[in-house]
């Protein structure tokens, strides 16, 4: 299965800007400054984030031989927990690489965002039924 967007650019490519704006009106604004640990917890709850400005450094453990892989994630990156469509931080540690924003997505606006953008939501993997 081919991977989900890793950007925002590449999940709303070719979208009219009034139509990218509203499918961003129920996204939720976060600010961390630089060395703020962004709170991944997979209890609380499914959610994508993009990175509006600024960046982020992403540590994930590997399990087989206790190396570490880091990246960093500028702008429009998109990363969370939402396993069903390609994307998990289980495990991982999120911080501010620099003074930055984010916009959270939760499951239910994406869940909002596939059911209006059919064309758009297709470039996720679809969920597993339950």
């Amino acid at each position: 299965m081919a991977a989900p967007p890793a950007t925002l650019l590449e999940l709303l490519a070719g979208r009219p800007a009034a139509e990218v704006i509203d499918l961003m009106a129920g996204w939720l604004p976060l600010a961390a400054a630089a060395g703020k640990a962004i709170p991944i917890d997979p209890a609380s709850g499914e959610m994508l984030l993009v990175v509006r400005r600024g960046a982020l450094t992403v540590v994930e453990a590997n399990e087989g031989d206790g190396e570490s892989a880091v990246r960093t994630c500028g702008p429009g990156a998109l990363l969370g927990n939402l396993p069903d469509y390609g994307y998990s931080l289980a495990g991982a540690t999120v911080t501010a690489a620099a003074d930055t924003e984010l916009l959270i997505l939760s499951r239910v606006m994406v869940e909002q965002l596939r059911r209006r953008y059919p064309e758009v939501a297709s470039r996720w993997r679809q969920p597993s039924p339950q």
